[in-house]
Parts: C-alpha cells; sequence; structure tokens
C-alpha cells in the first residue's frame, strides 16, 4: 500500500488524499492527475475540482453559467466569444461588439 498524505482541507483534517476526495465526492485520478498535470498541490487540485469556473479577478465559480450570471453575459454569448480565441475579461464584459475582425482592438478602445 502507498504512503498517505495527510492534508487539511477548509479547516477540516484528512488523513488521505482518498478520504479527502470521498468527503468531497471527487475522484481521487481527477485529484492527482490534475495535481500532476498543472504541477500544483493535491489542496489546489481539490479546489479547482470543487470550483469550476474562475473568472478573471480571481473569483470561484460552481459553474460557467454562475460565473455569465454573476459578470451579467449571457451563456451564449460567452462562450461564442470564447470560441473567437477572446482573452476571458473580454468574454465576460458587457460591452458589446460590432462583430467583424478586430474585436479585441474595439474592447481596449472602450474599457480606456
Amino acid at each position: 500500500m502507498g504512503k498517505k498524505k495527510e492534508l487539511t482541507i477548509d479547516g477540516v483534517w484528512y488523513e488521505s488524499i482518498s478520504d479527502a476526495c470521498r468527503a468531497l465526492h471527487l475522484s481521487t485520478g481527477s485529484v492527482t492527475s490534475l495535481a500532476r498535470k498543472y504541477d500544483i498541490s493535491v489542496s489546489e487540485a481539490i479546489d479547482m475540482c470543487r470550483h469550476r469556473a474562475k473568472d478573471h479577478e480571481g473569483r470561484y465559480f460552481k459553474s460557467m453559467a454562475a460565473m455569465c450570471r454573476y459578470h451579467g453575459v449571457n451563456k451564449s454569448t460567452f462562450y461564442s466569444r470564447m470560441a473567437e480565441g477572446l482573452p476571458l475579461e473580454m468574454c465576460l464584459s458587457q460591452t458589446k461588439f460590432s462583430g467583424g475582425r478586430y474585436p479585441l482592438m474595439e474592447f481596449m478602445r472602450k474599457s480606456k
């Protein structure tokens, strides 16, 4: 059997990663592979799994839809902007873009 790693999440002590994941209804495999993939601590990986979305200001949300509601942006608009490859801040902006080839330049002008 492998070495157990003790950890504390939100002030609660867990004897091992598996105990923490079981208590938080997370997959141990997902948490550990996320930690390895992004070279982060297990605690950070658990936090990422529990909160599915993080905005450009560092706030966590349970879902992308909750993040869009918070910022007052239609979810479809958000996903369309993401598909265009726009930065997260722009995707969550309430600024209306006229479309075309240069929405990023338009955004930069409006935010000054």
